[in-house]
């Protein structure tokens, strides 16, 4: 039979012991004040029994200890059930509700003391008799708590069975072996149907807690159906309305590029703004890739002194066209200074967080600014924006949560609920503060708080990356595998424009057939994870760099967003990249890799 918890030290429950100890009190009270109401008869019946036999007075001040004992009990029961008990209390009533029992118990084992018809052994067996309907009825009604069963047996029978027991008559000695034998039987009984009792209270709060549970559970499981049912709606939204736009700038690319005499400028202006469509498309991408690597718990959290400017700069470069092109203007203010923090984690902080402020205001701008507290860097991002109502504060950074608004603008941009719940699982992961004051119709100012760095960090150079920073500067050739004909054809056309020599295979397998021939001349491998025929990337590499006899430098690129894949590729001892990857990034990694000294 399963037991409860034990409890730590004297009257120090549990919770759930707590709840059961209050639903025994509450029982135990009614129990005793509904048996003690009737407890006249049996007191009048046993006084009446005995007066032939005993002086009167002594019945009179029997009735008397007796009728204070039973009053007692009813008024503590009362006193009990008037108004609900605090769980802190149950200590004190369970003693109080013990010495209930035990002075109730002595005062009817009192009778044998006070009543006792000396020489008149018939009315010594009616007496006992009283005693055993008492002490039988006593133990049922004192069975919701089991010390309360030991108490008013131990006051009910004590008296008598010592009494009998120094007797120097042979039978009631023998009495007082029987009455002892049966004291311990009962009490065993009552016991035993006292635990199943506590165990049948305490298996009905288990299993409501257990409904309760189930049925928070299912709300937060519907609440989050509804969450993401709504996310994969906005995603849906949000990444098909680039996609849409991308086709058809490609398309007026054509037909511009088609006709006799193409304007120049026309292209360049379309392509710039496809490329704007397409780095929204990819910060959407990019954001959902966030939210996956922290599902997966494969960001890492290595704080290392890094000079703030860099970031700031970053994010200027980053932010200022898109301000532009909404009519604000962003304005970043320098600073100097260093802080302990991790630069992508932090970096992705302050971009999201720009991000939500441009999206979100329709005029003025965007300020970013720093200011010290003691030995902390306070990093803001203010905006101009509409603002978030004060119920809602507790609420954003929440998953696919998104503030409850008036609907943007024709042309303003979407979110998908997801940019400010990855700032602040990044923000604890980095141990960051991350705090928001906001007033409706006014603007936002979100605070990142970090740590400064006693030591001076020196500052790289930020500058323009050229075509040049990308030449390779490797003998032999990459080897690009990848299942889809767009995505290879687009890495070999952007690697051979910089002047890479290309091998291109669409599966491990082909790319194992010409291999070896070129094993001498392959100077890195660049695989998507997935391959055709349920092979995978690494799976290649492996395979290619145990034919020739040596490692082959290689990375991974791959869309796999799913975060156990994430979690396993974290792991394969390979650089691991995923798409959409920018074209200067894919370059500035592809050289990187070439240029990685042979093991």
């Amino acid at each position: 039979m399963p037991r409860l918890p034990k409890r730590r030290s004297g009257t120090d429950f549990t919770p759930l012991q707590s709840r059961i100890m209050s639903d025994r009190l509450r029982a135990l009270s009614e129990q005793v004040v509904a048996v003690s109401l009737v407890s006249p008869l049996g007191l009048g019946c046993a006084a009446y029994a005995m007066l032939g036999v005993v002086p009167r007075e002594r019945v009179i001040l029997w009735l008397i200890i007796a009728g204070l004992a039973h009053a007692t009990a009813i008024a503590l029961g009362l006193i009990y059930l008037r108004r609900p008990r605090s769980p802190a209390e149950n200590g004190r009533w369970i003693h109080l509700f013990t010495v209930r029992a035990l002075l109730t118990g002595a005062s009817w084992g009192a009778s044998t003391v006070i009543m006792w018809p000396t020489d008149r052994f018939e009315y010594q067996a009616v007496l006992v008799m009283f005693l055993v309907g008492f002490s039988t009825i006593s133990t049922l009604t004192n069975s919701a708590l089991r010390r309360c069963v030991v108490a008013s047996a131990l006051g009910t029978w004590v008296p008598a069975i010592w009494r009998m027991a120094t007797s120097s008559d042979p039978l009631h000695q023998t009495i007082a072996i029987m009455l002892l034998t049966f004291t311990v039987i009962i009490l065993a009984s009552m016991l035993r149907f006292s635990r199943q009792l506590l165990e049948a209270t305490r298996w009905r709060f288990e299993n409501a807690e257990l409904a309760e549970n189930l049925q928070i559970e299912q709300s937060r499981v519907d609440a989050a159906n509804r969450s993401k049912s709504r996310f994969l709606a906005a995603a849906s939204h949000d990444l098909r309305q680039p996609v849409h736009a991308l086709g058809f700038f490609l398309q007026t690319l054509r037909l511009t590029a088609e006709r006799p005499q193409p304007e120049r400028a026309k292209l360049i202006e379309v392509a710039r703004q496809a490329q704007g469509t397409l780095n929204g498309l990819t910060g959407l991408l990019d954001t959902l890739l966030d939210f996956s690597r922290l599902e997966a718990g494969t960001v890492p959290a290595d704080l290392q002194p890094i000079p703030i400017k860099p970031v700031l700069v970053t994010l200027a470069q980053q932010f200022t066209e898109r301000a532009r092109r909404k009519g604000l203007k962003l304005r970043v203010r320098p600073c100097v200074l260093s802080v302990r923090s991790n630069p992508v984690g932090l970096q992705r902080i302050l971009g999201n967080l720009v991000e939500n402020a441009i999206r979100y205001s329709d005029r003025g701008g965007v300020l970013v600014g720093c200011r010290t507290r003691g030995n902390q860097l306070l990093i803001q991002v203010w905006d101009t924006g509409q603002g978030i109502p004060p119920d809602e504060l507790d609420e954003i950074f929440e998953e696919f949560y998104q503030v409850n608004a008036p609907p943007p603008k024709p042309g303003s941009e979407h979110g998908l609920g997801l940019g400010l719940s990855i700032v602040k699982q990044l923000a604890d992961l980095l141990g960051h503060q991350v705090t928001v004051y906001s007033r409706v119709g006014k603007g936002s100012r979100f605070t990142v708080t970090v740590q400064l760095c006693d030591s001076e960090v020196e500052n790289p150079t930020l500058g323009p990356l050229t075509l040049s920073a990308f030449s390779p500067a490797v003998a032999g050739y990459l080897l690009v595998i990848d299942d889809d004909d767009d995505s290879l054809d687009s890495q070999r056309e952007l690697l051979e424009q910089v002047g890479y020599r290309v091998l291109i295979a669409r599966s491990a397998d082909e790319a194992l057939a010409f291999a070896p021939v070129k094993s001498k001349q392959i100077a890195a491998i660049i695989a998507d994870y997935r391959l055709a025929h349920n092979r995978t990337g690494i799976e290649a590499i492996e395979l290619i760099s145990r034919g020739h006899g040596r490692p082959i430098p290689a990375m991974i690129v791959t869309g796999d967003t799913d975060p156990e894949r994430i979690e396993q590729l974290s792991h394969c001892g390979y650089p691991v990249e995923h798409k959409p990857l920018a074209p200067r990034t894919f370059l500035r990694k592809v050289r990187q890799l070439v240029n990685r000294p042979r093991e």
